[in-house]
């Protein structure tokens, strides 16, 4: 994972060698290089590690063109990284040609550029989210409510030269949060409880890009030997949901054309109808087996503790019904209970509840006195595991990223799904 890192270590000690600095006493002043350039906090111990490979890389013919010693202090040979400069510069230029190119759709729509945010701050959005919670140990949505940016990036797809750019800039995002984050030593005893709105993207029941995201983290957990669980409440409660639609589905109208992310317009995309969403209701225990979730029987004593928590009293206040607030009460009892303590690095908890929903999971905040939450969103934890994970290719990653930022993108600008289900019975009737 670390060699991701090589490159901005590189561009750094270009630009050390393009102001003469030849010697140092300390990695620090590497390390403050490193730091002003891409805005990070690089660990001394990760640049150290770097800096050796890259040593060793060139360091060849009998030439040693960079020195380490023991105490911290170095030596760099002049321009041993000319050849990579012109690598740097010619990456500046698509940058900016990027830039130019959103500016430029900007101005085809008769938009003002600047009542947007720039096109690099809607891909940093994971990360910024992914600091956020490790920073703040809360849970924040940080979705750009904003379209623009998703029909721009779907209008250059076929563009090779421009969308290789986005991508590269979208990765790199990631990559610095890691540096911006404390996740912890790795363990493989972790448990990952899913929510309602997991199992129906999973199911291929919204969009095709939050079926792939959460299909990717159950492949990644299966592979890192992550136990995957599942409440008896969440089946209930999801079975319930599918047959709740399956009986409005003719007069789904608005929803299914309007939002991705929904039941009803994934019915529209593979032409499901009422019998078949009650059939994935009945089969949905046995579905949920197959796919490796364990599922959590004889929950009555957590749902008992949930109804005299301070979640409970909170969530009803925001939740769809007293049930939905319940159950998702019941769910962080359980994590609570598995976890044991406040844990303050994400590989000390035993056990997370993930969801992938675009409601609001400030909900779950409180006063934590630095623990972290017991709930985490499927776009932090995918990019967690994928940043841990150095057998996760990064092309899988970033297709990953950029299709669910899109969807977001869209859906964060609609109505309510309540208030389209609600115009839609009006329709009807």
């Amino acid at each position: 994972m670390s060699d991701i890192f090589i490159p901005l270590v590189k561009n750094s000690l270009a630009k050390i060698n393009k102001e003469f600095v030849t010697k140092g006493e300390s990695l620090l002043e590497i390390k403050k290089f490193v730091d002003d350039l891409y805005k990070l906090d690089i660990p001394v111990p990760l640049l150290r590690k770097l800096l050796k490979k890259i040593a060793d890389e060139v360091n060849i013919d009998g030439k040693e063109y960079i020195k380490l010693f023991d105490d911290g202090a170095f030596i760099i040979k002049n321009f041993v990284f000319a050849d990579f400069e012109d690598t740097v510069s010619r990456q500046e230029t698509e940058v900016e040609v990027l830039h130019q190119a959103f500016i430029n759709f900007l101005n085809l729509r008769g938009e003002n550029e600047n009542n947007h945010v720039s096109i690099f701050d809607f891909l940093d959005q994971n990360r910024a989210s992914l600091s956020s919670y490790f920073a703040n140990k809360s849970i924040k949505t940080t979705e750009i409510n904003d379209s623009i940016h998703a029909e721009f990036i779907e209008s250059i797809k076929e563009n090779t030269p421009l969308y290789d750019t986005l991508k590269k800039i979208y990765l790199g995002s990631i990559i610095s949060g890691y540096l911006e984050i404390n996740i912890g030593q790795v363990k493989h005893d972790v448990e990952f409880l899913l929510d309602t709105k997991f199992l129906i993207s999973l199911l291929d029941l919204t969009s095709t890009e939050s079926c792939y995201t959460c299909q990717k983290i159950i492949d990644i957990c299966k592979r890192l030997g992550y136990r995957l669980t599942v409440l008896d409440d969440t089946i209930t409660e999801t079975s319930n949901l599918l047959k709740i639609v399956a009986s409005k589905i003719e007069d789904a109208i608005l929803i299914k054309k309007l939002d991705k992310e929904t039941i009803e317009s994934a019915c529209e995309r593979r032409k499901l109808s009422k019998t078949d969403l009650q059939r994935f209701a009945a089969n949905l225990s046995h579905e949920i087996i197959n796919l490796g979730i364990n599922i959590i029987p004889h929950t009555i004593a957590y749902k008992n503790e949930a109804k005299n928590t301070k979640d409970y009293e909170k969530l009803k206040a925001v939740r769809n019904s007293p049930n939905a607030a319940l159950h998702d009460a019941t769910a962080l009892v359980y994590v609570k209970k598995k976890r044991g303590r406040p844990i303050t690095d994400f590989y000390e908890a035993k056990c997370w509840f993930v969801t992938h929903t675009h409601r609001t999971v400030e909900d779950f905040n409180e006063n934590r006195n630095g623990a972290m939450p017991e709930i985490i969103r499927a776009e932090d934890l995918i990019n967690i595991l994928w940043l841990t994970s150095p057998n996760v290719s990064n092309t899988e990653m970033v297709d990953v990223g950029l299709t669910r930022l899109i969807t977001s993108a869209y859906s964060n600008t609609l109505p309510s799904n309540r208030l389209l289900r609600n115009l839609d019975e009006k329709i009807s009737r």
